[in-house]
């Protein structure tokens, strides 16, 4: 039972990264818009930093999410277009090279949502490999 288990979502996997847009700008409105296909897109266990204020002192703090974790949060670690819109975030993509980009979402708060989205192209699709919270 759980090798079928384990087949299927593998197989859907599979049949939501198989048709993957090549250029970045048409991956990354898919991947915010199609949820199956956003966590066909993440590595697992995705890396995250975060950062922690203990005692007047900024820390930087790592964490690996797995699937699950990362799929039953209270709000979503990417924020959809919807949500994006509704807190008013600026999202900025950064070409650090061919093959790596980086999308910024932030609200014009200081103290507000602030997060980096590292993405790799793997094979012929991009992946989300990083998720860097540089929000209090």
């Amino acid at each position: 039972m759980a090798r079928c288990i384990l087949l299927l979502s593998l197989l859907a996997a599979a049949e939501a990264f198989a048709a993957c847009p090549a250029k970045f700008d048409a991956f990354l409105e898919r991947f915010e818009t199609d949820r199956k296909f956003h966590l066909a897109s993440v590595r697992f266990p995705l890396p995250m930093t975060y950062l922690d204020a203990p005692r007047d002192t900024t820390v930087k703090l790592r964490t690996r999410l797995s699937r699950r974790e990362y799929s039953l949060p209270r709000q979503p670690w990417y924020p959809p277009p919807v949500l994006q819109e509704e807190w008013n975030l600026i999202k900025t993509v950064r070409d650090v090279s061919k093959t790596r980009k980086v999308v910024r979402l932030e609200q014009a708060d200081v103290d507000g949502y602030k997060a980096e989205f590292h993405f790799q192209k793997s094979g012929a699709c991009w992946r989300l490999m990083l998720m860097d919270d540089q929000a209090f």
